[in-house]
C-alpha cells in the first residue's frame, strides 16, 4: 500500500480483498496512526483500498461518566458484578 502511494484499485468480485482488509484491521496489521478504508473503485467489481491518516477524534480520550452508588433495582447481572 505504501509503495503504491497509499491507494490501490483492485478487482474484488468475490470479496476476497474486503475480507483481507477486515482481517488486517482485526489483527492490528495497519500501521499506527493509519486506517485501512475500502471504497468504490469505479464499477461494481472494483474496490479502492486506501491507507489514510486516522481522524483525530478516534484517538481522543473519552471523558469519564459519573455513576451513582445507589441503584434501586439493578439487573441481576449488574448486582452480581457489583458484589465482586
Amino acid at each position: 500500500m505504501v509503495a503504491a502511494g497509499g491507494s490501490l484499485i483492485v478487482d474484488d468480485e468475490d470479496g476476497a480483498y474486503q475480507r483481507l482488509a477486515a482481517l488486517a484491521r482485526a489483527s492490528n496489521l495497519v500501521p499506527t496512526g493509519k486506517q485501512l478504508v475500502i471504497g468504490y473503485g469505479g464499477n461494481w467489481s472494483k474496490k479502492e483500498i486506501s491507507l489514510v491518516d486516522r481522524p483525530a477524534w478516534m484517538d481522543e480520550a473519552l471523558p469519564s461518566v459519573p455513576v451513582g452508588q445507589m441503584l434501586r433495582s439493578p439487573h441481576p447481572i449488574v448486582a452480581e458484578l457489583r458484589a465482586d
